[in-house]
């Protein structure tokens, strides 16, 4: 069983559960706890001179301990599992681990269907996220006897340390090798700041969700219209260059890879529409990108961060450029 006490990235297989609890079983959710600054940097400092000089001497630092944690006014702590400590605004609002599965299980009873794919926690507790899969469906291709198969996710992240808001969007994952090509089309989104009315604002923004079982058939109808609408490949360099503009070394050979992705028949492109342009952008940032072990995560978390929390909102601009091609 995985829990935040584990250093390395922890994502999870949870097909087998059937409920948001069992999710939370398997990625070994524990509690965290919220302290009063003042309290906590006096107890780490007399625990500190406790252990060097003796306690007596210890509780000679009281105006000094004062002096420090008065800096800390308006400002609580919020102490990992793991013990690890991160200071917040005391207006922040701590959604637990199992407090996750009251937001997220309202938008999940608006699908007719789901299974849960991935759970975990991210840079090191600080981040907690819950992948579902909606099942699939196909892009029909121009004079093309094969059509793309995507799948239909919804993901839900959430943060700990001030950092991260709560977040609920769909996305999609191109089956088009093993890794997957991921990328997102801003349809479903919900996305509110750890303040103290979140979970106000967070019900507020569920209950809108009206018409949230027909968001991947909206998804479905503009990728279609991608794949119908045809685009050269003078359009599409410039399209690049919209998104990447400069005359750096290195934007100008992200621009040159990106287009030849454009037409990459190995990846499944063509060369001839906007629906190929489109995978070309969520190729290059699936295969072509290089992901690196940093002081703070691993290389396959970088990547799953990039891929899922970066890449989603660079997405976003490329999907309303994109839009305008397909007009």
């Amino acid at each position: 069983m995985t829990t935040v006490s584990d250093p390395a990235f922890a994502c999870k297989n949870v097909t087998d559960c059937n409920t948001l609890n069992d999710v939370m079983d398997v990625i070994g959710a524990n509690n965290y706890k919220t302290v009063s600054i003042q309290e906590h940097i006096g107890d780490r400092i007399r625990n500190a001179a406790s252990g060097h000089y003796g306690p007596e001497f210890a509780y000679k630092l009281d105006d000094v301990i004062g002096s420090l944690s008065h800096q800390f006014d308006n400002h609580r702590g919020v102490i990992a599992p793991t013990g690890e400590t991160w200071i917040n605004s005391d207006t922040y609002d701590l959604l637990q681990p199992r407090e996750v599965t009251e937001v997220f299980q309202p938008v999940l009873d608006q699908f007719s269907g789901y299974t849960f794919k991935r759970a975990g926690y991210l840079q090191g507790g600080r981040r907690l996220f819950i992948e579902v899969t909606l099942g699939k469906f196909e892009i029909a291709r121009r004079d093309r006897k094969v059509g793309d198969v995507l799948e239909k996710n919804v993901t839900l992240f959430t943060g700990f340390d001030g950092s991260a808001a709560t977040d609920i969007a769909e996305s999609l994952l191109r089956l088009w090798c093993s890794n997957g090509c991921s990328s997102w089309v801003k349809q479903l989104s919900i996305r509110c700041k750890h303040t103290s009315n979140q979970r106000n604002r967070l019900n507020a923004a569920i209950a809108h969700l009206t018409d949230s079982t027909n968001v991947f058939q909206q998804i479905s109808a503009k990728l279609n219209n991608y794949a119908q609408t045809t685009l050269d490949r003078q359009t599409a360099m410039k399209a690049i260059e919209k998104i990447l503009p400069g005359d750096a070394t290195r934007t100008t050979n992200k621009r040159i890879e990106i287009l030849n992705e454009f037409h990459n028949e190995k990846r499944g492109t063509f060369g001839d529409t906007v629906f190929d342009l489109f995978n070309a952008f969520t190729a290059h940032a699936s295969h072509e990108t290089n992901y690196r072990t940093t002081e703070t995560a691993s290389r396959e978390e970088n990547r799953f961060n990039a891929l899922n929390l970066d890449g989603r909102r660079s997405m976003e601009s490329i999907v309303d450029m994109l839009d305008s091609l397909a007009s």
